[in-house]
């Protein structure tokens, strides 16, 4: 798969709104991170740092190495996962 910025916009939109769906369900911070990262590390993601801004849409686009994506999940979570895995992601979706 070719990661183009469209291809990586789409990934994060949708992980960025199924995090934004946990966040509205949970009141207690620390319940609706855990629920987030039960679901986001069973996919490949990691939370990560040092970040070097390459768009901005509605989403946040990291600069991306050859073999790694970083985005924007939404309030302060910043993600990281492989390219392989995350073509997994986008062609089965996030359960």
């Amino acid at each position: 798969m070719e990661w183009t910025m469209d291809a990586r916009v789409k990934l994060a939109q949708m992980v960025r709104d199924r995090c934004m769906r946990i966040e509205e369900e949970g009141d207690i911070r620390d319940v609706v991170e855990r629920r987030i990262y039960e679901l986001l590390e069973p996919l490949g993601f990691q939370a990560t740092k040092d970040w070097d801004i390459e768009s901005i849409s509605d989403v946040i686009i990291f600069r991306d190495s050859p073999t790694h994506l970083w985005f924007s999940a939404g309030q302060g979570k910043v993600v990281k996962i492989s390219k392989e895995q995350a073509e997994k992601v986008m062609v089965l979706g996030i359960p």
